[in-house]
């Protein structure tokens, strides 16, 4: 199954499990690559959250690329957002290579629970996320996905 976790200290961590991808390769999704559908674990703290929500690979590929470059200088702010905007993830860095990695999530659901999280990171404990993003870019295209002579 097709991950990536951004980790963080003391077992922090988000980690976003492709679930399942709609009509691939032959539809492309309005916001880019295609719809898909991820599970998402969020640890911080004592808090936990094991749920679903829908994103697009081109989202993803937009995601994988700002934090490359962030990751590349160790400073800037990537931020992630879903098109349905039940997602939130952002990422502030220092110049000493330390993150801050804080956000939302809230369920798709009629009720409005909502985690609210932040936990702090580095640089090292994204490269292997980054690597397992990158796989999925690779598999799945840019904005555009793998064929632009599909529609």
């Amino acid at each position: 199954m097709e991950s990536f976790t951004l980790k963080g200290g003391n077992g922090c961590y988000v980690k976003m499990i492709l679930a399942d991808i709609f009509d691939f390769p032959m539809k492309k999704s309005f916001w880019g690559g295609y719809e898909v559908k991820m599970n998402i674990e969020i640890k911080s703290g004592n808090f936990h959250v094991h749920s679903s929500f829908h994103t697009s690979t081109g989202e993803l590929a937009q995601f994988y690329h700002s934090l490359k470059n962030a990751n590349k200088l160790l400073s800037g702010k990537v931020q992630y957002r879903n098109f349905e905007q039940n997602t939130f993830i952002n990422l502030s860095y220092n110049h000493s290579g330390h993150i801050t990695i804080n956000g939302s999530f809230s369920e798709e659901n009629e009720l409005n629970n909502q985690l609210d999280f932040e936990f702090q990171s580095d640089q090292s404990f994204l490269e292997f996320g980054l690597t397992e993003l990158e796989h999925m870019v690779t598999k799945y295209g840019e904005m555009t996905g793998i064929n632009e002579n599909n529609e």
